[in-house]
């Protein structure tokens, strides 16, 4: 093989291999060109990243992989047609213009894309950490959207450059949509049902709903055009069709704006009488928490006298959202409850089964 290469290089001069010359030049200039657009893509993306231009530096980082495969695409038609145009005396690609405007077709395709993706994820980042007014939901309906519409412009093209009529496509589609239309309801609702969601935003990603028809409930992992999947508490997914949001109510746990303590009490009945100072301190302490949203009604009355025992009700919104917590909060705000009806001398109610056992009959 040495040998071959050798004779080759000593016949360069008498013009007898200057086709394994030019082969060689070929590669060095695709080698040349690779790595020179490399040092301008890092150079250009290291210039953006200090000043901030992020849409400059996603159409830097998309171009880079486009581009460094298609010079290397062009520089193996090149190389296959010096080799087949020596050996075997014909142009293999003689005839194959379509090949080429495919390939820049999908050149920009692949660059498009990659650009949305680039542009999707700053907007994201920036949109959870508040930089931008634009919530996350929204960022995922335009990154969508520009899907759909990178999709067309690409397939208008591709007929273009292959010469397939607009035309036919729209008389494939007559023909065949009404079939389609029967055989696939359950897409188009799906599709819709996403669309609605895009556009209505009843939940965005990262929420924690609930569908109580369903008995579902979990975080919002992901919002597609056919399905959304959920996270359960217990990090089980769970794929839904999005037709399924249209017949079914949602609870929207994440956008609550308050959590409720709403409890009941009992105390004994000859406790009674101490029943309405009891629940003036109550209230005095819900009141006096600032846990507690005082400019929503607090409610604490007696509610029932049971056969038993005298029920009070204790109902109050309060301003903590995280459910931990509130918890936390709620247990504290509990034995505060309990010790307030030991101070005024009263105790909780204990029902009487636990105190009479039931009488045990032998048949």
């Amino acid at each position: 093989m040495y040998a071959l290469i050798l004779w080759n290089v000593i016949n360069l001069f008498d013009g007898e291999a200057r086709w394994f010359l030019t082969f060689l030049l070929i590669l060095a200039i695709a080698s040349v060109a690779t790595h020179a657009w490399r040092w301008a893509c890092g150079s250009l993306h290291r210039k953006f990243a200090v000043h901030d231009a992020f849409v400059k530096d996603a159409a830097v980082q998309a171009s880079l992989l486009p581009v460094t495969w298609y010079i290397w695409f062009l520089t193996a038609i090149e190389c296959i047609d010096l080799i087949s145009d020596q050996f075997f005396s014909e142009n293999l690609f003689v005839g194959y213009k379509p090949l080429f405007g495919a390939s820049v077709v999908l050149l920009i395709a692949w660059f498009l894309v990659g650009f949305k993706q680039n542009v999707m994820t700053v907007l994201l980042r920036k949109s959870q950490n508040r930089e931008i007014a634009l919530e996350p939901g929204k960022v995922y309906v335009m990154a969508k959207l520009v899907s759909v519409i990178i999709f067309v412009v690409i397939l208008l093209l591709l007929m273009e450059v292959t010469g397939v009529s607009i035309n036919t496509l729209i008389a494939f589609g007559g023909i065949s949509g009404l079939a389609l239309a029967f055989a696939s309801q359950e897409i188009i609702a799906n599709f819709f049902g996403g669309v609605m969601i895009h556009i209505n935003q009843p939940f965005a990603i990262g929420d924690l709903i609930d569908m109580p028809s369903s008995d579902i409930e979990g975080y919002v992992e992901e919002i597609g055009w056919y399905e959304t999947c959920l996270r359960s508490k217990d990090k089980t997914p769970i794929y839904i069709p999005n037709s399924l949001f249209s017949k079914a109510y949602v609870i929207n746990c994440t956008r609550r704006t308050h959590r409720r303590i709403d409890e009941k009490v009992s105390i004994r009945h000859q406790d009674i009488d101490k029943a309405g100072k009891i629940t003036s301190d109550i209230k005095k302490f819900l009141t006096n928490s600032s846990d507690i949203d005082t400019t929503e009604k607090i409610l604490v009355h007696l509610s029932q006298i049971a056969p038993y025992s005298v029920d009070l009700s204790v109902s109050a919104l309060s301003k903590i959202i995280d459910e931990g917590k509130f918890l936390y909060f709620r247990d504290q705000a509990i034995v505060e409850i309990a010790s307030i009806i030991n101070a005024h001398g009263a105790e909780i109610a204990i029902p009487l089964e636990a105190v009479l056992p039931l009488e045990r009959k032998d048949y």
